[in-house]
């Protein structure tokens, strides 16, 4: 993804992609527990392979495999990406673990030298929110 879409643009990108892989990913589950029906199994090979073809793409704007690569280089618009992707924090399948390595990558920018003032500012932002998520499940953990 080399076209430059403002935050705003890359947000809604990534809430729209979410959604979409939630919708493909339950449809897989559905049609898993329908495959013994007439035709079933069909739908739920067709289904799978749906998921696994598109979610590289809908998972993260230009490809997520792609953008490691870039961020190891301290690409710049790469690292605007990855911030707002962790800003966004989108829930689904395996987003988590993105997040967690995307975070090490951007730190890892951020030790190289390659964010802005305002990118350290929100990198900042978004660990603080992690910390703070992190005790409250602590907390809860120990109730």
């Amino acid at each position: 993804m080399r076209e430059r879409l403002s935050r705003e643009a890359l947000a809604e990108l990534i809430r729209r992609n979410s959604a979409e892989i939630v919708r493909l990913h339950r449809r897989v589950h559905q049609t898993w527990a329908e495959r013994a029906l007439p035709g079933g199994e069909g739908r739920w090979r067709s289904a799978a392979v749906e998921f696994r073809e598109r979610y590289n793409a809908l998972a993260y704007p230009g490809g997520y495999e792609h953008a490691l690569t870039l961020l190891d280089a301290d690409d710049a618009p790469s690292i605007e990406i990855a911030l707002v992707f962790l800003e966004e924090a989108p829930y689904f399948f395996r987003s988590g673990f993105m997040s967690k390595r995307l975070r090490q990558k951007v730190k890892q920018c951020r030790w190289r030298g390659a964010l802005s003032e305002r990118q350290l500012e929100r990198l900042d932002v978004i660990l603080h929110r992690e910390q703070q998520w992190r005790a409250r499940d602590r907390d809860a953990r120990s109730e």
